[in-house]
């Protein structure tokens, strides 16, 4: 049995061998646990980029706690200290102008272009009120070799037709990876080392927006899912439909 916690709120249950992530999302309604909460198992803060890949064991302990405000304070302060001392640069200016030379782009498009790939396509049967894996597929190119850009980048992918999927689904879920052009992985986290139990996103019916950073270079990045798992509600002829079944995901690239 594992104990899963936040605030006076507590569950006992049968709940090993689920990940840590799956606890969150499973517990969230029960347990009234925030979306930025931290996680911590057995007295170990959990980063949430590794949630999915820590597996809870029979008597753990997993404890959610508020966000931690303390950083915000100190930013407060900071600029409250450079409000109060900043005034004595303020008693004269001196006017003068200057021109900036700015070089357009050679090839005049976008930092990066986004192309489907549909190299390994992503497809599953889905009975009524069973449960099975998504298997792996591609996703999307992000080309930043057309135009050379090398600054990190930024990935925020959407789930755009959650409520749909509600009608199909009781609980779905993609694990989101980016790989170079030579098949590398790549440390979507920045914490300095890329590892699969590490660098996944997850996104699911509760967390319909995940965002992966990685370090750019003039390449050909390739976004994949590399596992997912589905849950179906009873067939309804009436709301089981090809759009309520299809996740339809959305791609955003920005510059980091």
């Amino acid at each position: 049995m594992v104990s899963i916690k936040y605030r006076t709120n507590c569950e006992i249950a049968d709940y090993s061998r689920h990940t840590v992530q799956e606890a969150r999302e499973y517990f969230r309604d029960t347990l009234g646990i925030p979306k930025k909460a931290k996680a911590v198992l057995n007295g170990n803060a959990i980063a949430l980029k590794i949630e999915p890949g820590i597996v809870l064991d029979d008597d753990d302990e997993l404890v959610f706690t508020g966000a931690n405000y303390r950083g915000i304070i100190f930013i407060a302060a900071v600029f409250t200290a450079i409000a109060i001392t900043g005034g004595i640069f303020t008693f004269g200016y001196i006017n003068g102008t200057q021109s900036i030379a700015v070089t357009l782009s050679g090839s005049g498009g976008n930092f990066v272009d986004v192309t489907s790939n549909t190299t390994q396509p992503l497809n599953w049967n889905l009975p009524g009120n069973s449960s099975g894996d998504t298997g792996n597929g591609t996703l999307w190119d992000v080309d930043s070799a057309g135009s050379g850009y090398t600054g990190d980048l930024t990935a925020v992918v959407y789930l755009t037709n959650i409520e749909k999927m509600k009608h199909v689904y009781r609980g779905f879920g993609l694990f989101l990876a980016v790989y170079d052009s030579s098949g590398q992985l790549m440390d979507i986290n920045n914490d300095g080392n890329a590892s699969l139990n590490d660098d996944l996103a997850f996104l699911s019916l509760n967390n319909g927006l995940v965002e992966l950073y990685f370090d750019g270079n003039a390449d050909i990045f390739t976004m994949v899912v590399n596992h997912g798992f589905f849950l179906t509600n009873p067939y309804d002829a009436i709301t089981w439909t090809s759009d309520a079944a299809s996740p339809a995901l959305y791609i955003e690239i920005l510059q980091r």
